[in-house]
């Protein structure tokens, strides 16, 4: 973080200027100014390179996801050759079963 400059002599002068009384404007000064050195203060700086900052962190995360979305496809496009492979080999079982089924009734009728 960035120290940020204050003129408390032309602020108390101001605040004198505009009606407020020396003691007042003394102490509204040095409130100000205690404010203003306290280290949790952001600058613009300061808020551009968080922004930087996020912004980087945001380009990771979408490749990552990227990554994740086609580990993804290539595991459902797996799966899928998988449940075709044994759909295809439970018809044959079935259509066996007919056909033995079929040429067994065929034996007895005739």
């Amino acid at each position: 973080m960035t120290v940020i400059s204050f003129d408390t002599l032309a602020y108390a002068k101001k605040l004198k200027l505009s009606g407020i009384s020396e003691e007042q404007a003394e102490a509204m000064t040095n409130a100000m100014s205690q404010v203003l050195e306290a280290k949790d203060i952001a600058t613009k700086q300061d808020i551009k390179a968080l922004d930087v900052a996020l912004k980087q962190d945001m380009a990771v995360i979408r490749q990552d996801i990227k990554a994740l979305e086609a580990s993804t496809i290539v595991s459902l496009s797996e799966t899928k050759v998988e449940i075709i492979k044994w759909m295809a080999s439970m018809m044959m079982v079935q259509t066996g079963i007919i056909v033995g089924a079929i040429l067994t009734l065929l034996k007895i009728l005739l």
